[in-house]
């Protein structure tokens, strides 16, 4: 950069109050993918790495090379299973349109996210993208520290949030030694440096998804490894231990808020859209936003988790034509049900599929990820800001009935995590962090009386 340039935007800079690392550039490189201009750029990196150039800005040349069906970038993806990305998939129809990789040199205007690919060379079920990298195209240079804006839809790519919004008073300090099982904070925060690109919310999405989202693109398994990095940040790390991991899930709990205001939502279904309440809760703790907090409130029903959790009622009891699902034996609620909580695969908009039976399918898989979140909002004392009391009721149903006596290994195949479980068994009377949050709620009795296991 010339030295007058430099001292120009250090001028601009300072007026604003704000201190900023700023370049000028004709190329960045991210995760692998490097996107070359045709000059000098303003450039910069927000909170979790992703870079950011002020445009409109021409695109000349992008490493690894996009081609007809291979290494594809896309601006501004709109949600759904249409792609521009990758040939490849065989749920996930390809449009040669979208892919403007293929269209180089491009001019990219304002308020534009790019997102460009790594495609695997040989073609798989599952992770057929090796990564998926963001570069945004901004109208003015971001805040030091900003995190980068959501990469769904039109409008303003204005970063919203900064790094030093986030209040790790938030997040509970717990002993960590007691917790053997416990996974490594570093391997996990190293499992959300790379984006976690969501675009397709239907069960179709798996396999879009990332290897380091989760082997097979199942949500369940993306669950499992939110709900790991939701109870880490809850242990007796330092602020400085803690960092890479908060700064990489939050960034993905405001990539998840922009396909939410898209006006899309991950419904229930089986085990496919569980997961995405996990970062969004965390960051809406953290910055307290209200925003944030808005799509993550019950009443929003804007995830499965709280769209299969829910309190049986008399309508429930009186309900008739239940059916099972995949040939399950059908058991109806009765009257010593009711207050119980209860979970059904679509309850929300399937309530017939609701089955009082410890076999119904997907019950040990949507009972196994409630634990993290559920837990993570008791000790941080956010329980009031999901007001969803289902979710905390049944996670703790299912937790406990499966730790009984009168369990029988109906969740062998999908059991609660030895991580998760031991951090409940710990932590479930943990008061929430000093200066903040509600006190603890009483354990949630256990209901097992009517609902039929297998003897």
């Amino acid at each position: 950069m010339k030295p007058a340039l430099k001292l120009l935007l250090l001028a601009v800079v300072l007026l604003a109050g704000v201190t900023l690392s700023v370049d000028a550039a004709s190329s960045v490189t991210r995760h692998g993918v490097t996107w070359k201009f045709d000059k000098d750029y303003t450039t910069g990196q927000y909170a979790n790495g992703d870079f950011w150039v002020r445009g409109p800005v021409v695109i000349t040349q992008i490493t690894p090379t996009p081609t007809a069906g291979r290494n594809g970038t896309v601006i501004n993806p709109a949600p759904g299973s249409t792609q521009g990305f990758d040939d490849r998939f065989w749920a996930n129809p390809y449009s040669a349109t979208l892919n403007v990789g293929t269209k180089l040199p491009l001019t990219v205007a304002t308020n534009s996210s790019v997102v460009s690919c790594i495609s695997k060379s040989a073609q798989i079920q599952y992770g057929q993208i090796d990564a998926f990298v963001i570069l945004t195209v901004v109208d003015a240079v971001p805040a030091d520290g900003g995190f980068r804006p959501p990469y769904i839809g039109n409008g303003s790519r204005a970063s919203l949030w900064k790094s030093s919004d986030l209040n790790y008073g938030a997040l509970n300090k717990l002993g960590s030694a007691a917790m053997t099982s416990k996974p490594n904070l570093t391997t996990v925060a190293g499992y959300f440096e790379k984006t976690w690109y969501e675009q397709d919310l239907d069960w179709t999405g798996r396999f879009l998804h990332t290897p380091y989202m989760a082997e097979n693109g199942y949500g369940k398994d993306m669950a499992l490894t939110t709900g790991d990095a939701a109870l880490l940040l809850q242990l007796d790390y330092t602020n400085a231990q803690k960092a890479p991991l908060l700064i990489s899930f939050v960034q993905y709990g405001i990539d998840v808020y922009g396909i939410l205001n898209s006006g899309r939502n991950w419904y229930a279904d089986g085990g496919h859209n569980c997961g995405r309440i996990t970062p969004l809760l965390i960051a809406a703790a953290v910055l307290n936003d209200s925003r944030l907090k808005a799509k993550l409130a019950g009443s929003a029903q804007n995830f499965q988790e709280l769209q299969q959790t829910f309190t049986v009622t008399q309508a429930d009891v009186n309900m008739t034509g239940r059916v099972g699902t995949n040939g399950d034996a059908v058991y109806n609620y009765t009257s010593s049900n009711i207050g119980m909580a209860e979970w059904g695969i679509r309850h929300s908009s399937e309530p017939q599929k609701d089955n009082n039976f410890w076999l119904a399918s997907y019950r040990d898989i949507g009972g196994s990820v409630l634990t993290a979140p559920a837990m993570a909002a008791r000790v941080m004392g956010v329980r009031a800001m999901v007001a969803w009391e289902p979710l905390f009721l049944y996670a703790e149903r299912h937790v406990n009935y499966e730790q009984s006596s009168q369990y029988k290994g109906e969740f062998a195949y999908n059991p609660t995590p030895a991580f998760h479980k031991q951090f409940y068994n710990t932590y479930k009377n943990a008061s929430p962090p000093s200066g903040g949050g509600e006190p603890p709620n009483p354990e949630a009795p256990v209901k097992p009386q009517g609902l039929r296991v297998v003897e």
